[in-house]
């Protein structure tokens, strides 16, 4: 498992890039987490996109989900997520952690194509605002 990610901050958004031997698992989602937090602190910014340039493999039950979704709360309960993942095929677990995150304040989505990523990412969040 290959968790080294690049950081950097770009405009008005925390850019991360994952390593084409990127693999989603319980432990690299814990270090991602703790790395947007950090991030989120440093720049005082919430909008993160996070990228590979090949679909990452995912490891990861439905349990694994819900607290990698509860951590991504407690790194930032503002945090916009753009996960940019070509080719990246959604299923149910997908789906349950967009859902879990979101009911903890959480926006993540995914995509395949860089402009649609980054227009949604620096989309105004009032729509979300209840």
């Amino acid at each position: 498992m290959n968790t080294n990610f690049t950081l950097d901050f770009v405009n008005d958004y925390i850019r991360i890039q994952h390593p084409r031997t990127y693999e989603i698992t319980p432990d690299s989602q814990q270090k991602l987490w703790t790395l947007i937090g950090e991030a989120c602190r440093k720049y005082n910014c919430h909008r993160v996109l996070a990228e590979t340039a090949i679909p990452p493999k995912r490891n990861m039950t439905q349990i694994d989900a819900f607290k990698s979704a509860s951590q991504a709360a407690n790194a930032s309960s503002d945090l916009r997520l753009a996960c940019l993942f070509p080719e990246y095929e959604r299923d149910e677990t997908t789906e349950f952690f967009i859902n879990v995150a979101y009911n903890r304040g959480v926006r993540i989505e995914f995509f395949s194509e860089r402009e649609e990523a980054l227009e949604w990412l620096i989309a105004d969040c009032s729509e979300y605002v209840s």
